[in-house]
């Protein structure tokens, strides 16, 4: 849950909430069958703190890579903060570990559902690639001030 420091950060409690939509999603299928015509496509950075895959992935998608959840994944493994799942990569297995806050777009295609989101830098957190890093920094600030833009300010309206 969000830490609360002065200001109430609904950026952090909407991403909460949508990653738990993910979670649940997941768990529906974590027997590793889809109902009907679903689908997932998840889309993550792969240079995220937390995010595991083989090095030869790393360096086929160094930035940011979508896989899909249909026919072919196994040992789905739903956790309280990450998810694991074996996929088949040019006919080769591989196993991925995503934290969700890795995530950067979740959609089930079949049901016009999806999910954005601006990964956010923690103090903590080291990317491998540091111009990503000064990215996701701006866009954060970029978020900031489009919120502050879209504010209306009642005084304005109000009979004095």
């Amino acid at each position: 849950m969000a830490e609360y420091k002065g200001i109430i950060d609904y950026g952090a409690l909407l991403n909460e909430a949508m990653y738990e939509v993910i979670r649940n999603a997941l768990h529906y299928v974590e027997d590793d069958c889809l109902p009907g015509e679903h689908f997932f496509k998840i889309s993550f950075l792969t240079n995220f703190r937390g995010v595991k895959i083989s090095d030869v992935l790393r360096q086929q998608y160094p930035n940011d890579l979508t896989i899909v959840l249909q026919y072919q994944f196994i040992n789905l493994i739903v956790e309280e903060d990450r998810f694991s799942v074996t996929l088949s990569f040019n006919n080769r297995k591989e196993r991925i570990c995503v934290p969700y806050q890795a995530i950067l777009s979740f959609s089930d295609p079949s049901t016009n559902i999806e999910l954005s989101f601006i990964p956010i830098q923690e103090e903590d957190q080291i990317y491998r690639d540091s111009n990503l890093s000064l990215d996701m920094k701006q866009s954060k600030d970029s978020i900031s001030l489009k919120q502050k833009d879209n504010v209306l300010y009642l005084d304005e309206f109000r009979k004095k």
